[in-house]
């Protein structure tokens, strides 16, 4: 039981951090932008990881 509440610790790390990642990347992206293309760029950068983790979770809860 300890081993698969680890992997599950992990795996939730692993999963914000590819999140983070790109995030990261798409903000890396706007920055190369000239002006209001990078402000539109920003206006649609990912939410935080917590942010889109509730909003999954309440998609996938609501799904039969």
């Amino acid at each position: 039981m300890l081993l698969g509440l680890v992997a599950l610790v992990l795996a939730s790390c692993t999963t914000r951090a590819v999140y983070e990642g790109i995030k990261q990347n798409h903000l890396n992206e706007c920055n190369q932008l000239p002006g209001a293309q990078r402000e539109e760029c920003l206006d649609h950068l990912p939410p935080d990881y917590e942010t889109y983790r509730r909003q999954h979770e309440a998609i996938t809860s609501d799904s039969p």
